[in-house]
């Protein structure tokens, strides 16, 4: 009897801004969503926080969801609709490998893994 392969974890940032009433209403759910989904690797970063690594990053608007795949590869990069449920799904497609990036689309991101990893 084969046995399913274990899911590995995804890395899923959330860009926000402290001056957003947006973010800090998502946080909050960002976070519960964080607890019940331990095997993944969760953080929310203001990108205002004077962070070294942040500046080079071009955030548009808010908030912004970052997430690397299995294979520590952006698969998705982009404004989301600020509900667990849109945040929940996004995950879910990750872990089933249907989100892609191109690497020229991914490449900027990159700096987030590397920074997390780097702070770890």
């Amino acid at each position: 009897m084969s046995h399913p392969a274990k899911a590995q974890a995804l890395h899923i940032f959330c860009l926000c801004a402290d001056w957003c009433v947006i973010c800090r209403e998502f946080e909050p759910e960002f976070e519960r969503l964080a607890a019940d989904l331990t095997e993944h690797n969760w953080q929310a970063l203001d990108i205002e926080a004077k962070e070294p690594f942040l500046a080079d990053i071009d955030v548009q608007s808010f908030p912004t969801l970052v997430i690397f795949n299995q294979d520590k590869r952006c698969c998705f990069a982009g404004v989301i609709e600020p509900r667990i449920d849109t945040l929940l799904r996004l995950v879910k497609s990750a872990q089933a490998g249907d989100l892609r990036l191109s690497e020229s689309l991914s490449r900027p991101w990159q700096i987030l893994l590397n920074a997390s990893n780097a702070n770890s």
